[in-house]
């Protein structure tokens, strides 16, 4: 996400985070003050192999459709605002991972044993 960022604020424009913890999620934003994504791109842009740069380069277009894929595979979101001109700024939030506080002995959840596979006969 952060290296879709770069080519737009090219121009040395500030480049901003936030992480803020709160139950039962992370909440990441990041936001820049470059070129702005079109109105008409803001739907496509997760998109595999859609592309917009506004330094004028090519990209593969699968950044932001990966990033979506993982976020959402763990049980996050991400969302995009933006207007032209003025920035963009992508919210990410995430599962907070389960701690040992969290479960109901205090200790971290054991994996389940397993047993070898059985010599065959």
């Amino acid at each position: 996400m952060i290296a879709n960022i770069i080519p737009s604020t090219w121009a040395c424009r500030p480049v901003s985070q936030a992480i803020s913890p709160a139950r039962p999620n992370i909440k990441v934003t990041v936001s820049d003050t470059g070129t702005g994504i079109a109105p008409a791109d803001l739907p496509r842009i997760f998109l595999p192999f859609f592309s917009r740069r506004a330094d004028g380069q090519h990209g593969m277009g699968l950044g932001l459709s990966i990033c979506k894929s993982l976020v959402e595979h763990f049980g996050g979101q991400i969302s995009v605002s933006s207007q032209a001109g003025q920035g963009t700024t992508f919210t990410l939030r995430l599962r907070k991972a389960e701690s040992a506080a969290d479960t109901p002995s205090g200790n971290s959840p054991e994996p389940e044993p397993t047993q070898p596979p059985a010599p065959p006969p």
